[in-house]
């Protein structure tokens, strides 16, 4: 069928790492509002590496040469974390943000149900749209800059044209398995080609579609609730990480099968956050166990462990893959190099 073919047409991600590839030194970025105990949930280095943007009670972009703020996207949102019970009310909610490919402008899904499109130079924002009314939890632009696909707490996923901000496709997910658990929202990838966007929620599934013909092409069943997906670059496996603290394990499928292939373990507590390195040779895992994983998800082995203070609840890569950043709770994102 044309869904393997095309996962399968590309090859890539088939390194055999050995060493730590961060030599452990890190940097503390504190440009978020000390005063409100809130979580970064919003990390990114733009495409071409030299600019930054977390996430939290506003927007900061960053020089990723120097790490000084050269922008702030101020906001007056009254909002409240239910997932993470960080934030209060009278803070700003950002809970997701991604550069587009062309690093001109980001996309901000925000916890009043705005999905906002923001000019990367001036920080003005160019287009916003009410997605729902209830508020948004991730937020994915496809590689062609075409389209965005947010994911909310009503366990549904939208895709709107970027430039416009019509909606292009409405894809939903089941209740959730648990109760109240709905909060934790739809985390959405988009595949390396553009052709299919896996979606991971409390329903205890990782979906994945096909969005230009709207239909529903795979269901990953999980042991418990998925609050992170991403694809490897190659585009053949998915990872995704379990959100509760018994399970706390990460699932690398291959995609294209739709056959689990192994399970990663170490972490005490949720993990909130999973993303393969550019090159495919690694997957980074942010927990609320106060650690960042590196794994040689492959070989099902442990590479590096990277200590916070607080919890982990996002992370991004460096484009060129040497360099990490973690945001965490009580405002604060961390590099490693």
């Amino acid at each position: 069928m044309d869904f393997i073919r095309g996962l399968f047409g590309s090859k890539g991600g088939e390194g055999q790492p050995s060493s730590p590839i961060l030599a452990g030194t890190s940097h503390l970025l504190r440009g978020h509002a000390g005063n409100i105990p809130g979580s970064v949930m919003g990390v990114g280095w733009s495409p071409d590496g030299k600019r930054f943007a977390s996430g939290a009670d506003k927007l900061i972009l960053w020089n990723a040469a120097d790490w000084q703020p050269v922008l702030v996207s101020e906001e007056s949102v009254q909002s409240w974390d239910a997932v993470f019970g960080e934030r209060e009310a009278g803070s700003a909610g950002i809970n997701a943000l991604a550069w587009s490919p062309d690093g001109r402008s980001l996309a901000v899904a925000r916890t009043d149900a705005r999905l906002s499109f923001i000019a990367a130079d001036t920080g003005k924002e160019r287009l916003q749209m009410k997605v729902g009314s209830v508020p948004l939890s991730s937020v994915a632009w496809s590689p062609d800059g075409e389209l965005a696909a947010v994911g909310g707490w009503d366990m549904t996923v939208r895709v709107f044209e970027a430039a416009r901000g019509l909606r292009f496709a409405e894809l939903p997910h089941e209740p959730a398995k648990t109760p109240g658990l709905d909060l934790l929202g739809v985390h959405v990838a988009w595949s390396p080609d553009g052709k299919y966007l896996a979606s991971g929620a409390s329903d205890c599934t990782v979906r994945i579609w096909d969005v230009r013909q709207g239909t529903l092409l795979r269901v990953l069943k999980h042991k418990a609730e998925v609050i992170c997906v991403d694809w490897s670059p190659d585009g053949r496996y998915l990872a995704a990480g379990d959100f509760t603290k018994e399970n706390a394990a990460i699932s690398i499928w291959d995609a294209a099968a739709g056959k689990q292939l192994r399970t990663l373990r170490g972490h005490a507590d949720r993990v909130n956050a999973v993303k393969w390195s550019p090159d495919g040779a690694w997957l980074v895992s942010g927990s609320a166990d106060k650690t960042a994983r590196i794994w040689d998800a492959l070989q099902g082995r442990l590479i590096q462990s990277l200590e916070h203070a607080n919890r982990v609840v996002s992370a991004a890569w460096q484009p060129d893959g040497k360099g990490l950043a973690c945001g965490c709770d009580h405002n604060v994102v961390q590099i490693w190099r």
